[in-house]
C-alpha cells in the first residue's frame, strides 16, 4: 500500500506506520495555524460519516492523499470527544471496514 492507500483507508498498521515516521506530529497539527485545513478536513470527515453513514472512496494525488491522512487523528480526537463512547468510534470506522471491523 502506498499514501494514497493509506489516505482511503487510515486505520491500517502501514498508515499508522507513516504517521509514526512522519517529522508532523499530533501537537503541530492540534496547535500549529499551518495545519488549520487539516483539522478541517478532520471535521469534515467527521461530519459526513455522521450525516452519511459512509465515507466516500477518494481519488488522489499524494499531497491531497498526505492531507487527508493527517487529518485521520483529529478526526478521531472529534469523535472521542464528542462521543467518548467505543461502540460510536468503531461505528464511525465501519466504513473504512464493513465486514471484519472490530479491533480498536
Amino acid at each position: 500500500m502506498d499514501i494514497i492507500d493509506f489516505a482511503n483507508i487510515p486505520c491500517t498498521l502501514g498508515a499508522l506506520e507513516y504517521l509514526r515516521k512522519s517529522d508532523i506530529g499530533l501537537n503541530d497539527l492540534c496547535i500549529q495555524a499551518a495545519f488549520g485545513s487539516i483539522r478541517s478536513t478532520g471535521k469534515d470527515r467527521v461530519l459526513e460519516a455522521l450525516k452519511d453513514g459512509a465515507m466516500k472512496y477518494r481519488r488522489y494525488n499524494k499531497l491531497a492523499a498526505e492531507r487527508e491522512l493527517l487529518a485521520y487523528p483529529i478526526s478521531r480526537i472529534i469523535v472521542s470527544c464528542i462521543f467518548g463512547v467505543d461502540k460510536l468510534i468503531i461505528k464511525w470506522l465501519s466504513p473504512y471496514f464493513p465486514t471484519t471491523f472490530y479491533g480498536i
